[in-house]
Parts: structure tokens; sequence; C-alpha cells
């Protein structure tokens, strides 16, 4: 429990910082830095699983048919989230990326739940009703649920489901993920290269360097975060999620300067509010077990 606590907490905070580094590129078009978050992402988990001797996981997944189709799954989710996210980063809006993840945890309880029949205590329940409040607040009281949100929210939700109910290691299913998704990929980087429309060893060397880098910063999180979501209920994992989107929710109105509302800010205490409760039973729980 505390390893993954841990996990899922560095996991988050990561994610929740990761706009700034998005934002670096906003000079690229969204579907070319997928292109390159998979490519190099791939790289990355080779590189890992060489060192710590683990790509023989790999191959057992790929000769695990039901695991191998279960993992094709997660990869359309994950990389569709990949997407969506530096989307928002590059439209200047990130506050709906944040409603989203703010939504997602309420989709992780819910799933928890009546998926898997995870029970909640009392004041887990006060602290799901009080998240909800907050997501209700922002989406009723300005322009409603937009598509960003929804499918931020969907797409990680189902993520999260299908890779905590999949019998693969974090670094190999994170492997096999970004293999099923690196083909497309890495033609589509082949042929903006032969249009000449690529970013990529352009001239420009910063560009460069920070392409090379969305490897490391899309597979570290993402690993930390299947430890996590191994280690603890989905439950717990869905409030910490909350984490992220915190960060982000703050970035977008300090750093990025997008319009926040009085409605948004009530609704941000709502959502924290509610996460106090939920850690505070979560403490507790275990506590009542000795």
């Amino acid at each position: 429990m505390r390893a993954g606590l841990a996990f899922g907490l560095a996991a988050y905070g990561l994610w929740g910082f990761a706009p700034l580094f998005w934002h670096e590129l906003a000079h690229v078009p969204a579907t070319e830095v997928l292109g390159h978050r998979i490519v190099w992402g791939l790289i990355f988990f080779g590189l890992y699983g060489t060192l710590s001797g683990k790509l023989g996981e790999v191959v057992r997944i790929a000769r695990d048919p039901p695991v191998r189709r279960r993992l094709a799954l997660t990869a359309l989710c994950v990389g569709f989230n990949w997407f969506v996210f530096v989307y928002a980063v590059m439209t200047d809006r990130v506050l709906d990326a944040s409603l989203g993840y703010f939504i997602n945890p309420l989709l992780s309880v819910a799933l928890g739940r009546f998926v898997l029949g995870e029970r909640l205590q009392p004041l887990q329940w006060a602290a799901v009703g009080l998240a909800l409040m907050g997501v209700l607040v922002v989406a009723f009281g300005t322009d409603g649920l937009p598509w960003i949100s929804v499918a931020v929210a969907t797409s990680f939700g189902l993520y999260g489901l299908l890779r905590k109910t999949t019998d693969a290691p974090a670094l190999a299913g994170s492997t096999f993920e970004t293999i099923v998704l690196s083909p497309v990929a890495l033609t589509g980087l082949i042929w903006l290269t032969l249009q000449g429309r690529g970013h990529f060893l352009a001239g420009d060397p910063r560009t460069d360097l920070v392409l090379v880098c969305t490897g490391p910063v899309t597979a570290i999180p993402l690993l930390l975060f299947v430890h996590a979501a191994k280690r603890l209920p989905l439950t717990l994992v869905g409030f910490l999620q909350y984490l992220a989107p915190s960060i982000q929710f703050a970035l977008a109105v300090l750093v990025f300067h997008e319009q926040l509302q009085p409605l948004k800010l009530a609704a941000f205490g709502l959502v924290w509010l509610g996460l106090a409760l939920f850690s505070l039973a979560a403490y507790r729980g275990p506590r009542k077990t000795r």
C-alpha cells in the first residue's frame, strides 16, 4: 500500500506539471507530437527493459492471445488520451483537460465499485459526493462539459480499469502498448519527413531535443502509474488522480493565464475537500484492521 501510494503520488505529480513541457512544442502539430511520443517512448521502454533484463516478459505477452488483445485495447485508450491532452495544451485549453481529469476519478470510483465490486466507506461516499458537486458546478455553471474533458476522462478511466485487470507487468505491458501504436506513428513521421513538413531535424536543435524527451516524459509517469494501479484499490487510485488536475488547474490560471471564473474556483475547493475526506478514510482504514 505504501509503495503504491508513493508511485501514485510521483506519477500524478509529473502529469500535473506536464503542460509546462508540452507547451514548448506548441509550434508542432499535435498529431506529429503524438507520433514522437510513441516512437521515443518505445525506444525508452526498450532501453529500460534491456538494462533491467525484462524484455523477455514482452515476448511472453506477445505469445498470450488474451493478454495481447487486452493490451491492444489499452494501447488505443492511452494513445487517444495522449493526443487529446497534447491538443488541449497547444490550444490553450488546459482548464478543459483539468476538468477531464477531475471527472476521471469519479469514473474510476464507479468502475471500481460496480465492475470490480470494491466497497466504499461512508466517509468515502461523502468524498465522492463533494467531488461530484465540484465537477457539476464547473459543468453547469459554465458552458457544459467540453469534449476534451469527456474524452480525457473516458479514455484514461477505461485505461486504468483494463490495466488493473490485465495480467501484464508494468514495464512489459507499457512496452507492448507502444509496440502496438508504433507502426502507425513511425509511418506518419516518415511521411511528414518525405513531405518536408516534419519538425524533427529541421534546423531547430531545441525542438529536436524536446521531441526526443517526449519519450521519457511519456514513459516514466506511465510506469509509475501502472505500478500504483497494481498495488492500490481502484477507488484510491481514482482519488489520487485529483493531484494532477489540481496542478494543471493552477498552471492554467497562473502560468498560461486562462480565464478563471468564480464558479471554477468554488469547484476547485469542493474537489480538494473531497480529496481530503477520502484521504482521511484511506488512512483510517488500515488502522482498523490491525
